[in-house]
């Protein structure tokens, strides 16, 4: 609401000015039109009046497909809007572009494996391979280099422990898991 005409003329904008100006006059107008685009029903309000709305109400519901560069990108990005589609009873779908696992700190790593070995009795899986992966991997970490690659089924927990974030954020926005979809899974290519 603050910018001048020199504001506008210094950022190559002065063209507006002269066409649609006074600037203060360009503000009101870009600040009424943006303000028109709140809503607390992104996916529109069941009957009411959707003339002044930025979003019809019909057809109801509105199935929406959110695209998500990395895991945790549509929560901290549009968490609030995602919340209250689905609360409003719409189909929210969201695709994750890529794994996010270069996020996870090896650390991580070490306590999901470390959990998954001490788990392991309970549930009667293989101790020994769970004891020998956590082994692997604290190996791996021990003698890894700055800017090394990681092993790939490092890699791969390293993308189920995202995924397995990205999963426990959408369940708490009433997000099916199975609306989730993982654009670059290659998890076959883990599997030995």
């Amino acid at each position: 609401m603050k910018l001048t005409e020199r504001d506008y003329n210094d950022s190559g904008l002065g063209e507006l000015v002269s066409q649609f100006g006074p600037a203060n006059k360009i503000n009101i107008k870009v600040f009424n039109d943006l303000q028109h685009t709140i809503t607390g029903w992104p996916g529109g309000k069941s009957n009411a009046d959707d003339s002044t709305r930025p979003e019809r109400a019909l057809p109801f519901p509105k199935r929406v497909v959110v695209f998500s560069p990395h895991p945790d990108d549509d929560v901290i990005s549009m968490g609030g809007t995602l919340a209250r589609l689905s609360e409003h009873g719409h189909e929210v779908h969201v695709a994750y572009q890529v794994s996010g696992n270069i996020a996870v700190f090896d650390d991580e790593v070490i306590r999901f494996l470390d959990f998954v070995r001490d788990i392991s009795p309970i549930y009667d899986l293989d101790t020994k391979k769970t004891q020998d992966a956590y082994k692997d991997t604290l190996q791996f970490f021990k003698n890894k280099r700055s800017g090394q690659i990681d092993l790939l089924p490092i890699a791969a927990c390293k993308t189920v422990i995202r995924q397995g974030e990205a999963k426990a954020a959408c369940r708490y926005l009433g997000i099916p898991e199975d609306r989730l979809q993982q654009l670059d899974n290659n998890l076959d290519e883990f599997s030995s």
